[in-house]
C-alpha cells in the first residue's frame, strides 16, 4: 500500500518548489507492517488509505505551507542504504498531493483524465464495481443477527455447529454421494436458483466483513460507521461487496486477520445450519435447496475466498499475518524481471525475488484453471455459453496482453525479436511436431447372463437384501399383502362353515349337497391361488449371483404392483464375464475403427473418473450400424455423448445411426452391471493444431445434434 501514482503532476523540479501544508482532514496511523513501521494516512481527496514510509512521514511534520518542498527535504537526516532518498521523497510528496493527503495553498490540481483506449475499456470487463451506497446504515439490522459470532461464546457455538454439521454428513456418506451424483443433471433452472442462493449468501458474507470491522476497529478506540458497498462484476458474474479498508487505521494484524476471515466465518455458520437441516429434512425442493447451500458456500469460500492464490480474503488474512503486502504487484513485476533476466535483459538481482515470482506463477496457473472450469460448466448449461466464454477468455487474456506485450517491447527490438521468435516457433512445433493423440469412447457395462427381477404379485415392499454376492437360496426382496391374508382367513373360515353346512345336509336335506360341493370346491381353488401368490412374496436366488437393487432399496414400505415395467433390481451370475458396449457416432467412429482391431486392449475406466481401473480387449472391431442405443444412460438427456430423440415407446432413439464396439474385460471387474464406463483409445499421432480441429468439430457435432 504504497503512495501510488494519482492525476498528471509537474515534474520533480516544480513539485519541490512549492509550499504544502498538511490536510487537516486527513487520518494517520503508525503500524508494524512485516516488522517494519509504517504509517497508513487516509487520502481524503480518493478516499483511499496509503502506506507511508517513516521518512516520508517525518517529512509531513515539516511541511508547514512556509518552507518548499526542497528546503524540508535538505532538514531531514541523511538516508539510510535501505529507506527512501530524496528523490524518492520528493515524488511521494507529489503523489500525496494528488491524493490531497497535502494540500498547496493557492493552487488547484488538474483534474484526474479519465482512463482511455479500448484496452483499457476492455479491461474493465474482467473487475469492475458499482457503487450502490453506505452499508453502514443497514448495520443497525446485521449487528443483532451476527454480531454475536464475534465474541468467545459466539465461537464456541459456531465450533458445536460445524462438528455437528460434519458427524452427521459423514454418518449420511451414502446420502450425500446420492445427492452429488444428483448434480449431473444439473440445468439452467438449477443454474439460476443456485445463484440466487450464492447472492444471498454473498449479502450476509460481506455483512460479515462490515460488522467484525466496526467491533474490532471499535477495540482499539477507533470509530468505523462508513461502509461502501454494491455489486462487483468478476469475470462479468455480479457479487455484492463491502469496502473495509478502514481497517489499515486498525494497528493489530490478527484484528485485521478477523475481519479480513469474517465473510468465510459467517459462511461456515450458514453452511453448518445448511448441513444440520438437510440430514433431517425430506426429499424434495427444500432439501436440494439445503445441499445447495452447503455446496456453495464450499466451493466459493474454500476454492475462492480462502484461497492465498486468489485476491480475496484468504489473501489479504495472508497479508496481514505474515506481514507480506502488495504481493500480487510484486510477483508479477518479479515474475517479469525473471523472465527478461533468462532473455538477458532484466537486472541482476532479478533471482532474488524468486519468491513473489512463484506466488505469481502458481496463483496464475490457479486462475487458469478456473477459467477452464468456467468453460467447462458453461459449456455444460449451453454451447452459446461455452463459446462465449471461450470468447472473453482468449480477448481478456491473451489478446489484449499480447498486444500490450508488443507496444511495451516496440521501444526494445532485440527483446521483441526473441519474444517473436519464440511464438512463432511454439506455432510451428503445434502445427508440425505429431504428438500423442487419444479420444475418449462412453460406454456401458453388462453381465452376461443378468436377470431383472420384477416383483411377481402386488404387494408391499418389507425387506431388500442389500448390494452383494448371495448363496443359492437366498432372499432377495420380501413381499406383504395384508388384503391377501384377510382374504385367505376369511375362505378359510368359509371353509370351516361349509363344512358344517355339508354335515347338517347329510341328515336333513341330501339335496343340498351337490351346491355345498361346488362351493367347497371354488374355496380350495381360491385358497390355492392365494397360498401359491404368498409363496411368491419371497424372492430368492438359484444360484450364487451378485445383486444390485438399483431401485428396491428406495422402495422399502412402498408397495409395487405386478405389471410395473421397471425391474426392482438386477442379478448377475457371480462367474459371468463383463462385457464392455462402447457408442460411437458419426464423428467419431471412423477414427475409432480405424485405429482398433479385433484384439486390441483398451484402458477403461469409470464414468467421470481419470484413472483406467481396468483393461478389455476389443472382440468385434468392425460392427454393422445400428439405430438403438445399448443403453438410455448414453443419450444426451441422462448426460451421455449421442443426441437423442423419443422413440414409438419413448425409449430414446439415436437422431443418426451409430456403430457399436464391444469388448470384454480382462480381469475381474467390480463395477456393477449397467454402469457407464469410457474407453481411452488411442489414436495415431498427430500435431496439436491437428487434434485441436478435430475436438472443436466433435464438440460442434454434440452441442448441435448435427
Amino acid at each position: 500500500m504504497s503512495a501510488a501514482a494519482g492525476a498528471p503532476l509537474p515534474g520533480t523540479e516544480s513539485v519541490a518548489e512549492l509550499c504544502p501544508v498538511v490536510n487537516p482532514d486527513m487520518a494517520a496511523r503508525r503500524l508494524v507492517l512485516g516488522g517494519r513501521p509504517s504509517w497508513i494516512v487516509r487520502a481524503p481527496l480518493a478516499e483511499r488509505y496509503m502506506r507511508l514510509h517513516p521518512r516520508l512521514y517525518a517529512l509531513l511534520g515539516l511541511l508547514d505551507g512556509r518552507r518548499s518542498v526542497a528546503e524540508a527535504v535538505a532538514m531531514m537526516p541523511a538516508a539510510a542504504a535501505d529507506a527512501p532518498q530524496d528523490v524518492e521523497l520528493v515524488q511521494g510528496v507529489a503523489n500525496l498531493i494528488s491524493q490531497g493527503v497535502l494540500r498547496v495553498p493557492g493552487r488547484r490540481l488538474p483534474p484526474r483524465p479519465p482512463p482511455s483506449g479500448p484496452l483499457h475499456a476492455l479491461r474493465g470487463l474482467t473487475y469492475k464495481r458499482f457503487d450502490l451506497g453506505d452499508l453502514g446504515r443497514l448495520l443497525g439490522v446485521f449487528r443483532p443477527a451476527l454480531g454475536w459470532l464475534f465474541t468467545s461464546w459466539g465461537f464456541m457455538i459456531w465450533l458445536a455447529l460445524a462438528g455437528t454439521a460434519t458427524a452427521l454428513w459423514f454418518i449420511r456418506a451414502p446420502d450425500v454421494l446420492e445427492s452429488m451424483r444428483g448434480l449431473s443433471e444439473f440445468g439452467a433452472l438449477d443454474a439460476v436458483q443456485a445463484f440466487v442462493v450464492f447472492t444471498l449468501i454473498k449479502v450476509l458474507h460481506e455483512a460479515g466483513h462490515a460488522v467484525a470491522a466496526q467491533r474490532m476497529a471499535a477495540a482499539e478506540g477507533e470509530r468505523l460507521n462508513v461502509f461502501r458497498s454494491g455489486i462487483s462484476l468478476m469475470f462479468m458474474m455480479p457479487a455484492p461487496y463491502v469496502d473495509v479498508s478502514g481497517m489499515w487505521m486498525v494497528a493489530s494484524p490478527w484484528r485485521r486477520a478477523l475481519v479480513g476471515a469474517a465473510g468465510i466465518y459467517v459462511e461456515g455458520l450458514i453452511a453448518a445450519i445448511a448441513a444440520i437441516l438437510w440430514a433431517y429434512a425430506a426429499p424434495g425442493w427444500g432439501r436440494e435447496i439445503l445441499f445447495q447451500t452447503v455446496l456453495v458456500v464450499g466451493v466459493s469460500s474454500l476454492l475462492f475466498n480462502a484461497n492465498p492464490l486468489v485476491r480475496l480474503d484468504g489473501y489479504y488474512v495472508m497479508s496481514d499475518l505474515l506481514g507480506i503486502h502488495n504481493l500480487q504487484q510484486r510477483g508479477r513485476l518479479a515474475a517479469r524481471d525473471i523472465a527478461l533476466r533468462v532473455l538477458g535483459q532484466g537486472p541482476a538481482e532479478a533471482w532474488q525475488s524468486w519468491r513473489p515470482a512463484l506466488w505469481f506463477v502458481g496463483s496464475s496457473l490457479y486462475r487458469w484453471t478456473i477459467y477452464l472450469g468456467v468453460i467447462w460448466i458453461a459449456y455444460g448449461l449451453h454451447f452459446v455459453l461455452g463459446a462465449g466464454a471461450v470468447l472473453l477468455i482468449l480477448l481478456l487474456f491473451v489478446v489484449i496482453p499480447t498486444v500490450q506485450m508488443s507496444l511495451a517491447l516496440r521501444e526494445k527490438p532485440c527483446v521483441a525479436t526473441i519474444v517473436a521468435t519464440l511464438l512463432l516457433g511454439i506455432g510451428a512445433a503445434a502445427c508440425l511436431i505429431p504428438i500423442p493423440d487419444r479420444i475418449v469412447v462412453a460406454g456401458t457395462l453388462e453381465r452376461e447372463g443378468a436377470r431383472q427381477i420384477f416383483a411377481g404379485v402386488d404387494g408391499m415392499v418389507t425387506e431388500v437384501a442389500p448390494a452383494g454376492p448371495l448363496a443359492a437360496g437366498e432372499t432377495l426382496i420380501t413381499l406383504r399383502n395384508p388384503d391377501a391374508l384377510r382374504t385367505l382367513q376369511h375362505l378359510e373360515l368359509e371353509a370351516r362353515t361349509l363344512d358344517l353346512e355339508r354335515r347338517r345336509a347329510t341328515v336333513e336335506n341330501p339335496g343340498l349337497l351337490d351346491g355345498i360341493e361346488a362351493r367347497d370346491a371354488a374355496n380350495r381353488r381360491q385358497q390355492q391361488e392365494l397360498r401359491a401368490e404368498i409363496a411368491r412374496w419371497q424372492v430368492v436366488t438359484a444360484q450364487p449371483a451378485f445383486w444390485e437393487p438399483s431401485k428396491a432399496l428406495g422402495l422399502r414400505g412402498a408397495w409395487v404392483r405386478r405389471d410395473d415395467r421397471d425391474p426392482l433390481g438386477v442379478l448377475v451370475p457371480l462367474a459371468a464375464p463383463a462385457v464392455i458396449r462402447l457408442v460411437l457416432d458419426q464423428q467419431t467412429g471412423a477414427s475409432v475403427l480405424n485405429a482398433v482391431t479385433d484384439g486390441t486392449e483398451l484402458p477403461i475406466r469409470e464414468w467421470g473418473g481419470t484413472v483406467a481401473t481396468f483393461t478389455a480387449r476389443v472382440a468385434s472391431a468392425r460392427p454393422e450400424a445400428r439405430d438403438e442405443l445399448p443403453s438410455a444412460a448414453l443419450s444426451q438427456e441422462a448426460g451421455g455423448p449421442i443426441a437423442t430423440r423419443a422413440g414409438p415407446r419413448g425409449q430414446p432413439v439415436p437422431v443418426e445411426r451409430i456403430f457399436e464396439l464391444r469388448a470384454f474385460a480382462q480381469s475381474d471387474v467390480a463395477a456393477l452391471h449397467g454402469s457407464r464406463v469410457q474407453a481411452l483409445v488411442a489414436l495415431p499421432p498427430s500435431p496439436l493444431v491437428t487434434q485441436l480441429w478435430r475436438a472443436g468439430q466433435r464438440a460442434l457435432h454434440r452441442r448441435l445434434a448435427i
